[in-house]
């Protein structure tokens, strides 16, 4: 039977023998039993947890980022460099999408690495459009002055007598033999 200074033990605690004492705030000793125990163990384990989920997660791609990204290599896909058109509305679109990744992202060096690439192509494009142009402006030229030339020389023969043909001599005989017998014109 318990004493008058004794309390009887809380149902479901541990019953210590007597004089000895835990680790309590609570008066009389008692320590919360094995449950207090439990939960304490309990959240400590689950804020561990969660620490290293923060702490072991890896950071996420900026989803600007990611949507040029996805949309430039779906537009060139199996296409040679020299068969993209960078005048396609992909290019400048991708290049709105990546302005928009913020500068502290983990996206924000590859997103300006992709634009500087994206920008060169799209230069690199135009520069071989401008040459075909011009190449294609000098063969037109060249085929406008060999024409013109060609012209030239036919209407030149056309009204200039040759004097080496056998048809020419004749016909400058047969005027001559015509001055010569006062027929002449």
């Amino acid at each position: 039977m318990p004493t008058v200074n004794q309390r009887p033990p809380r149902p479901g605690s541990a019953v210590r023998p007597q004089g000895q004492r835990g680790y309590s705030a609570r008066p009389g000793g008692e320590s919360g039993g094995p449950g207090l125990k439990l939960a304490v163990a309990g959240t400590l384990l689950a804020m561990a947890a969660l620490g290293y989920s923060f702490w072991a997660r890896e950071p996420e791609q900026d989803p600007n980022f990611v949507r040029a990204r996805d949309a430039v290599a779906t537009y060139e896909l199996g296409k040679d460099e020299d068969a993209r058109n960078y005048d396609d509305p992909v290019y400048p679109e991708a290049l709105t999408t990546l302005a928009r990744v913020a500068p502290d992202s983990i996206s924000a060096q590859p997103a300006e690495q992709l634009a500087v690439r994206i920008r060169q192509s799209v230069d690199l494009f135009h520069q071989r459009l401008k040459a075909g142009r011009d190449d294609m402006a000098e063969r037109e030229r060249k085929v406008k002055m060999r024409f013109e030339a060609d012209m030239m020389a036919n209407t030149r023969a056309r009204l200039t007598p040759d004097n080496g043909s056998p048809e020419c001599k004749d016909e400058e005989e047969g005027h001559a033999h015509s001055h010569k017998d006062g027929h002449g014109h």
